[in-house]
């Protein structure tokens, strides 16, 4: 039976990342994967959804400089170049990345773990059964699109958003269940496609937890583009027919060509290899783990999805580097005080931290993402806020709404984790033009320095 320090069972961020790591300290690694190296994130989302988006993007752009006069002639997205753009974009990162593993010592065995017993994974696969042996194991099984009781998925008229990736599937009238990130992403996708788009949120609000002002800003946006969007609407069950009917708690009722189920994701916890040992799960089948991502069953550990929320590649790849951490150096990482999110609609929200509300402590400023002479040049239309603190003179949160919003994510991310006080930025030189220059100028209005804001 092959013997190694660290098997991972699952290929995705977590356990791709936690084998690179555990490889390139010393380790003896393998991987266990029943799909496709790279998991969810690589193959049916992340990736290949922003790749698709990317060139909503453009698509967008090219219209306003055909509006300004500009341009001229006219434009459409063609779905079958989109698609094969798409596949190949996926199909050329899951390659690099096979390569990296094998250039790194790690062996790859393609198959479902279905038993860990003292230290082994079984594994069956099309051309029988195999066992491995690891001193230590990591469970990085991922999750699924969580789905509604009753509602079967045909992955043509009903489909999750693993579906949706694929644009031969969807025309006409398309109903999104769920304003979350992944909701707000499809929407903004089908509808840049042609498709007469409608969004049902359960909550109050889209992007629930996210800031208000800029959820709410979002909303307005979307109804622009000719979105329609429902809040507080609970599902309370769909039929197929010549149409999909959806109906609503409230009695109401709506017919759709195709609807796309977002509304949420499950953990892959519900099998019989989590079944076949004594894991403890919280009351959602998380997996519960300590902060060096050790389970209660010794020698096994736990990354990505199946941990909790957020569900996110970037705090799956932390996970999985702690977990190398902590098996092979014996020692964990400092864990994020906060986790940033960017969603790719059109335009872009992005946000890491705290809002003020709740906050006694906190204030807020807002201001145009105009106040960037780059912005302003480029149309980019959109709002910027800061949270910050007088007491301690720290920045806690930062919220943008913008077609820029991911150009400043990492700028936002490092000055919110870093808990740096906002003399610093305002005493750092910006490069001129920059999109940047809209974050220094919000600090620096709270000093009375800023140039461009009254």
């Amino acid at each position: 039976m092959p013997e190694y320090d660290f098997i991972s069972i699952g290929s995705g961020p977590a356990g791709y990342s936690s084998a690179l790591h555990a490889a390139r300290l010393g380790a003896k690694v393998a991987v266990v994967e029943k799909g496709v190296i790279g998991g969810e994130c690589l193959n049916y989302a992340c990736i290949p959804f922003k790749s698709l988006l990317h060139h909503v993007k453009l698509y967008y752009s090219i219209r306003k400089c055909i509006e300004s006069g500009v341009c001229k002639g006219d434009v459409k997205l063609d779905v079958s170049s989109l698609n094969s753009f798409r596949s190949g974009i996926v199909s050329k990162l899951r390659g690099n990345l096979i390569k990296l593993m094998e250039r790194n010592g790690i062996e790859i065995y393609y198959g479902e773990a279905y038993k860990i017993r003292d230290g082994s994974v079984y594994i069956k696969s099309d051309d029988g059964g195999k066992a491995i042996e690891g001193k230590n194991i990591l469970l990085a099984l991922g999750s699924r699109p969580k789905l509604i009781n009753g509602v079967k998925v045909d992955g043509l008229r009903v489909l999750t958003s693993r579906d949706a990736v694929d644009l031969k599937n969807i025309q006409g009238e398309l109903a999104v269940i769920g304003g979350g990130p992944v909701g707000i992403e499809v929407a903004t996708l089908y509808n840049a496609l042609g498709c007469r788009v409608s969004i049902f949120e359960m909550m109050n609000t889209l992007l629930p937890g996210l800031d208000r002002d800029i959820s709410k800003r979002l909303e307005y946006n979307l109804r622009r583009m000719g979105i329609k969007v429902y809040t507080s609407k609970k599902i309370l069950k769909v039929k197929t027919g010549d149409k999909v009917y959806v109906y609503l708690e409230d009695g109401s009722r709506y017919s759709f060509d195709n609807i796309v189920l977002a509304i949420g994701r499950t953990p892959n916890t519900d099998n019989d290899l989590i079944r076949g040992i004594d894991l403890k799960l919280d009351e959602k089948g998380f997996i519960v783990v300590d902060g060096m991502q050790a389970t209660n069953i010794k020698g096994i550990y736990a990354a990505g999805d199946v941990t909790g929320p957020p569900m996110l590649a970037h705090k799956a790849y932390f996970e999985g580097l702690n977990a190398a951490e902590s098996i092979v150096n014996k020692r964990a990482l400092r864990k994020p005080d906060y986790i940033p999110l960017t969603v790719y609609s059109y335009p872009e929200v992005f946000t890491i931290g705290l809002s003020e509300y709740g906050h006694d402590y906190l204030e807020s400023v807002k201001i145009p993402l105009t106040v960037s002479g780059k912005a302003f040049s480029e149309d980019v239309k959109g709002l910027i806020k800061i949270v910050y603190s007088r007491r301690d003179r720290r920045v806690y949160g930062i919220h943008i709404i913008g077609d820029i919003a991911s150009s400043l994510s990492e700028l936002s991310t490092v000055i919110v984790e870093s808990s740096l006080k906002y003399d610093l930025i305002i005493d750092t030189l910006f490069p001129h033009p920059s999109y940047g220059e809209a974050i220094w100028e919000a600090l620096a209005y709270l000093e009375g320095m800023s140039i461009h804001l009254d």
